[in-house]
């Protein structure tokens, strides 16, 4: 084969190569951005359902120590909000375990007792707080995208730099430092 038309079937295998990985890449963007918006609804779901409950908890601890049919409805309610609450969250994750945990106490740590409506504003805190964390988490895996929040995941779990976290700017000077440095390599050859 003479010099031009070897060039010529590089470029064309170049060509096909990059539709192929452009193809790739951007199905693999669609898909992030489809889980992605998901993530978000949930996470305003689980926003609006939570002060759903901690409010409902509020009404339920003032009722809760007369034991009669207003605190029986009161306590309904919030174990409605509560088993909402069971279907959007994860028992196997620590920060979903222990919100689920102290909110199935209520019912029951509150009926018939007086006093508790200030021993549930503590606890409601507590809770707020616990949620705040556990979406503030899911936020960053919307904002980063899975893969990056998986790696990042990995990276704090073995106590790596700060360094080594990955953005998508971190990410984006990488893969165009590797692009070129591959282009480099073709041209040479």
């Amino acid at each position: 084969m003479a010099g031009s038309d070897q060039i010529g079937l590089y470029i064309g295998l170049w060509t096909v190569l990059g539709a192929l990985v452009g193809g790739f890449i951007s199905t693999l963007l669609t898909r992030e951005h489809k889980i992605s918006t998901f993530r978000q609804e949930w996470i305003d779901k689980v926003r609006n359902l939570l002060s759903e409950t901690l409010t409902q908890g509020e009404v339920y601890t003032d009722v809760a120590y007369k034991n009669d049919e207003e605190a029986y409805r009161e306590k309904v309610k919030l174990l409605a909000l509560i088993c909402q609450l069971k279907l959007f969250l994860n028992r196997e994750e620590q920060p979903s375990k222990t919100v689920l945990e102290n909110l199935e106490g209520i019912p029951e740590e509150y009926l018939g007792r007086s006093g508790g409506r200030q021993e549930y504003a503590r606890l409601k805190n507590e809770l707020a707080v616990l949620m705040q964390n556990l979406l503030k988490e899911e936020w960053n895996r919307v904002r980063d995208g899975e893969l990056i929040w998986s790696a990042n995941k990995y990276i704090k779990s073995k106590k790596w730099p700060k360094w080594v976290i990955l953005t998508r700017l971190k990410l984006a000077i990488f893969l165009g430092f590797f692009l070129i440095l591959l282009a480099t390599c073709m041209v040479v050859l």
